[in-house]
């Protein structure tokens, strides 16, 4: 669970937090809590290329294939619907 200091950090640092290995080994509540924050520094572009680097962490260490199905697997529905696709250009 995050404290409001670290979700602050989070929000005004994003850019950086997303580009991290840290944000890749984020557990999926985690993750959730994230996307589900209203205002972060980085654009929803960069959060959804810091997901998939997420979940393809997660198919490397489970020993899958990067594949679109396995990317997808592994964010699952629930996360892949907090991504705000539709403010992407």
């Amino acid at each position: 669970m995050f404290c409001g200091a670290s979700l602050d950090f989070i929000m005004d640092k994003s850019e950086v937090v997303l580009k991290s290995d840290a944000f890749t080994r984020m557990s999926k509540f985690g993750l959730q809590t994230v996307l589900k924050l209203e205002t972060l520094s980085a654009s929803e572009c960069e959060v959804y290329v810091g997901c998939k680097r997420c979940a393809a962490q997660r198919c490397w260490d489970a020993g899958k294939l990067e594949t679109d199905e396995h990317i997808r697997q592994e964010l699952g529905e629930g996360l892949i619907g907090l991504i705000r696709f539709i403010t992407m250009t």
